[in-house]
């Protein structure tokens, strides 16, 4: 796995939660140390964001896009329970 393919793992979601609509975006960003960022909008505005390193050193890309994955599916969770960290 090289920096370059983990970088095309993205995960994206339109939610819309007590009339307002927010767009959830994870990335993987960076060249040798990799980092999960996921950003939440709300009317093109940045709501929330987060980064966590991956330590990518070893791993399959299946196991970073699983990791990937969990987080954005966390911050998801987290914006339909009111973006309350």
């Amino acid at each position: 796995m090289n920096s370059e393919e983990a970088r095309k793992i993205g995960f994206n979601d339109h939610i819309d939660v007590g009339g307002i609509a927010y767009h959830v975006q994870t990335e993987v960003m960076g060249r040798g140390e990799l980092k999960a960022r996921t950003l939440v909008y709300e009317s093109g505005v940045i709501q929330h964001a987060e980064s966590q390193p991956l330590g990518g050193e070893g791993r399959s890309l299946e196991e970073l896009r699983s990791e990937v994955d969990a987080q954005h599916r966390r911050v998801v969770s987290l914006v339909r329970a009111g973006l309350q960290s």
